[in-house]
C-alpha cells in the first residue's frame, strides 16, 4: 500500500495543529510528513517531522525548499503521492477520503492561473526573466504530484536550479 507524503511549508509553526493530530491519528502507516521551516520551529508534536536542512526562500519563491522536500521524501521508495501544504491550511475532508481521492488514480492535481502581477512585483525574486511574462503562472499550495513528477522537478536543471 502506498503512502502520501505530506510536505508542509512553514514559517515557524503548523497553524490549526489539533484539526491536523486527528487528520492523521490512526493512519501512520499511510502518510509521511515532512516540514520545511522558514526560521526554527516552534514546540510542537510535529517537531519531529521537521527536515534537518534549511533552503532560504519567501513568500513569493519557495521552489528550491519544496524540491529539497521532494528529493528527502523520494527517498522513501513507499511514498507515492506528494502534498504542499502551507502552514494555515486545513483539509476539508477527512484523511480517509483524501487518501481515496489522491490514491485512485495516477495523474499530478494542481490548479494555477496567470500571475501577470506577480510579474511585475515579484520578478526580482522569482528570477524567471527566461520564461516570456504571458508564460507566468501562480498557483496555491495542495498541489499533488505522482512520484513520477516529483522525480522530474528533482532531475531539472532547466528551470530549478
Amino acid at each position: 500500500m502506498g503512502k502520501i507524503a505530506f510536505l508542509f511549508l512553514i514559517i515557524s509553526s503548523i497553524f490549526h495543529e489539533g484539526h491536523w493530530l486527528d487528520f492523521f491519528k490512526g493512519y501512520e502507516d499511510q502518510y509521511s510528513l515532512y516540514i520545511h521551516a522558514k526560521y526554527e520551529m516552534e514546540p510542537s508534536p510535529f517537531k519531529q517531522y521537521e527536515v534537518a536542512f534549511k533552503v532560504q526562500n519567501s513568500w513569493a519563491n519557495t521552489m528550491n525548499a519544496q524540491v529539497a522536500m521532494l528529493r528527502e521524501a523520494l527517498k522513501d521508495p513507499d511514498n507515492q503521492k506528494f502534498v504542499f501544504v502551507s502552514h494555515n491550511t486545513i483539509s476539508l475532508q477527512d484523511f480517509d477520503f483524501v487518501y481515496r481521492e489522491l490514491m485512485s488514480h495516477d495523474k499530478s492535481m494542481f490548479n494555477y492561473e496567470p500571475s501577470y502581477y506577480l510579474e511585475q512585483n515579484y520578478a526580482e525574486l522569482r528570477k524567471f526573466d527566461f520564461i516570456p511574462p504571458e508564460k507566468h503562472y501562480k498557483n496555491p499550495q495542495w498541489v499533488v504530484l505522482t512520484r513520477k513528477h516529483a522525480q522530474m522537478m528533482v532531475d531539472d536543471k532547466t528551470y530549478l536550479h
